[in-house]
């Protein structure tokens, strides 16, 4: 079984912002098998279990959600979002933005 993760990376055109709003490519965030990343990774882990499962499932929530898109500079759009709708990302449904860090914070 292959570890999958979940990542916010590019915009839809190969930038790290001035994009539009929402995932345009189906990859500006979105899971993929583990792999090693030429700048390694930096790894932060909950140590209470039941917290690490809700990050893990707001990351899943937010792949999967296409009004979601990557974009650094307007990153906290999605907590904006999601703060309307009980911080429960796969209700959001205006198009925003996130970074790599920014959804682990919406699971509250």
């Amino acid at each position: 079984m292959a570890v999958k993760v979940g990542s916010a990376r590019i915009d839809e055109n190969g930038k790290a912002h001035g994009g539009q709003a929402g995932d345009q490519t189906g990859k500006e965030v979105s899971t993929q098998n583990w792999y090693l990343h030429s700048k390694g990774w930096r790894v932060f882990r909950a140590k209470n279990p039941s917290v690490a499962e809700k990050i893990a499932q707001c990351m899943e929530r937010a792949c999967k959600n296409s009004m979601i898109g990557y974009d650094q500079y307007q990153r906290n759009t999605l907590y904006k979002a999601a703060e309307k709708v009980g911080f429960d990302v796969s209700k959001v449904t205006t198009p925003c933005e996130t970074d790599c860090s920014a959804p682990a914070r919406q699971s509250k």
